[in-house]
């Protein structure tokens, strides 16, 4: 296992835990385990959220489109915002581990480019992180994923 976290290479739990969170670390584990999926959790935008098996296969197949999409590779910063508890956090670690991408782990919060002081090549976030991004002066990204819409957004300084 070898996974670029905050600019850090990390290739055991402990490495992991310094350079990023427990849920980070817990997700890993669970996709380095010797089962053919990992469990997440509906986002619950249409009632309760549910668990779900995300068969591993599937999710690299997806990250793979995705960083092919982007052009994601190892040159490229990616910016995890969202809780690995869910299937957009998890989908964030899975392609940065196929890219070779360093991955900026930050505590999700309604705005989560404020701590950011470098140019972001990738980030997911859900509409409410978008909206906020508008309402405070932040650093560029390139590219965005919300909802499954493909969006461009354009730094405003």
């Amino acid at each position: 296992m070898e996974i670029r976290l905050n600019h850090r290479i990390c290739r055991s739990r402990e490495e992991i835990l310094n350079a990023s969170t427990p849920e980070v670390a817990a997700f890993l584990d669970e996709w380095f385990a010797p089962s053919d999926f990992v469990w997440g959790h509906t986002s619950g935008s249409t009632g309760t959220p549910k668990p779900v098996r995300l068969l591993k296969r599937d999710m690299e197949a997806s990250a793979r489109l995705t960083n092919d999409f982007f052009d994601i590779t190892c040159r490229s910063v990616m910016l995890l915002c969202l809780s690995p508890d869910y299937i957009a956090g998890k989908m964030m670690i899975v392609r940065a581990l196929l890219s070779g991408a360093d991955l900026l782990v930050v505590t999700p919060s309604s705005l989560p480019l404020t701590a950011i002081d470098e140019p972001i090549d990738f980030a997911a976030m859900v509409p409410a992180q978008v909206v906020e991004k508008y309402d405070a002066e932040i650093k560029t990204f390139s590219y965005n994923v919300s909802d499954n819409r493909w969006c461009t957004f354009i730094s405003r300084y």
